[in-house]
C-alpha cells in the first residue's frame, strides 16, 4: 500500500517537473490535465495526479485515444475540417484536487525538489 503510493507519488512529481519546464519554455498556463490508457482507470492514480498538479484532471476511459487523435488529424488535414464526432472518447472521469491535500503536496514536492538536488552530482542538475 504505502510502498505503491511512494512510487505512485514519486512518479507524479518527475511528471509535474516535466510539466514545470514545458510551461517555462512555452509561457503557456496549465488549466487542465488529461489521462488515457490503463493509468486512467485508476482512481487512485487520477487523484494524485491532479493533487500533485493542482489541477483539475479528467480520465478518459478511452482505450485507443492515441489513434483517434492521429485519425481527427489526419481527417482534418484531408478535409480541411473537423467532422469527426467526440463520442468514441468513451466515458470520462473528472477529478479535482482539494486546497489542503494540493497544499500538502506542494511543501512534498518542494522537499523532494530539495533532496534531489542534494543527491544529484555536479553539473548534472
Amino acid at each position: 500500500g504505502d510502498m505503491v503510493r511512494g512510487v505512485l507519488e514519486g512518479i507524479a512529481f518527475e511528471l509535474r517537473e516535466s510539466m514545470e519546464i514545458y510551461q517555462s519554455m512555452t509561457e503557456l498556463p496549465l488549466r487542465e490535465a488529461r489521462v488515457f490508457g490503463g493509468g486512467a482507470a485508476s482512481p487512485v492514480w487520477c487523484d494524485i495526479l491532479s493533487q500533485v498538479f493542482d489541477l483539475p484532471l479528467t480520465a478518459y476511459s478511452c482505450p485507443e485515444i492515441a489513434n483517434y487523435g492521429a485519425a481527427r488529424l489526419a481527417y482534418i488535414g484531408a478535409e480541411g475540417r473537423d467532422g469527426l464526432g467526440s463520442g468514441v472518447l468513451g466515458q470520462t472521469v473528472r477529478y479535482t484536487p482539494s486546497q489542503e491535500t494540493a497544499a500538502l503536496y506542494r511543501t512534498l514536492y518542494a522537499r523532494y525538489k530539495e533532496q534531489e538536488a542534494a543527491i544529484l552530482l555536479p553539473g548534472q542538475g
